[in-house]
């Protein structure tokens, strides 16, 4: 069932791609619908966090990967449960919105399900939610109400799964490609800096040899307090 060559952690930055993906496309959803934070699902306070997260999502997606023991097949099926939540209460009046207030707390429970389905060795939730930075009772109460709102439905078929892997590869093609347009800019612009700078120092020595006398005054005799030299410098 694993196919993707790569560590679980190397997953993080494309999962966070896709996952931040879905944020804004909800975001922008509720906008269009006008729909109030209020009217969000009522299992969806379970989720929310009470201030800003500390760290990023990949941050965080990294250290739930290189603590966790998770392999890549578990973190695709993460990746599966979060678009599954979604899409089962994405309608109604009071749907279930990924945003970034949540998707660190949905993405643990997420993850140790999956753990928990797929892995035949696993730790305790008391590991897992000193991984995830939480208390292990919220981890309790997170794990029951995704159980709950997912209907314990937790099988993914594997061509379910493939569209997932395949999602992650084109994701982290994207991501290198990002990268290396970073590199090609920073180079760019060190190189840039570099001539900036060479220039400036140019420029300083020509201004500091304009002040020396020149080789006629200097054959002359003439001399820094004579008249004659004052007018040759300025």
């Amino acid at each position: 069932m694993q196919h993707l060559n790569c560590a679980a952690t190397d997953l993080a930055e494309p999962v966070a791609l896709l996952l931040t993906n879905l944020i804004k496309s909800q975001q922008l959803r509720a906008q269009q619908q006008q729909q109030q934070a209020q009217a969000q699902h009522p299992m969806a306070a379970a989720f929310e966090s009470r201030r800003p997260a500390a760290v990023s999502l990949r941050a965080y997606l990294v250290r739930l990967a290189q603590y966790s023991g998770a392999q890549v097949n578990t973190v695709v099926a993460a990746l599966a449960y979060v678009d599954r939540l979604v899409e089962m209460h994405s309608g109604g009046p009071a749907p279930f919105l990924i945003t970034d207030a949540n998707v660190h707390r949905v993405v643990l429970a997420c993850l140790v399900i999956a753990l928990k389905f797929f892995e035949d060795h696993f730790y305790t939730n008391a590991f897992y939610a000193r991984v995830g930075g939480v208390p292990v009772e919220e981890l309790n109460a997170l794990e029951v109400a995704l159980l709950s709102m997912l209907q314990f439905s937790l099988f993914i078929t594997p061509e379910l799964y493939q569209q997932y892997e395949q999602a992650l590869a084109a994701a982290a093609a994207f991501c290198l490609r990002q990268r290396e347009q970073a590199a090609i800019l920073a180079a760019a612009a060190a190189q840039e800096q570099q001539q900036l700078e060479a220039a400036v120092r140019y420029s300083a020595k020509e201004q500091a040899l304009s002040w020396y006398p020149s080789a006629a005054y200097v054959a002359s005799g003439t001399t820094a307090s004579e008249p004659g030299y004052a007018r040759q410098v300025y």
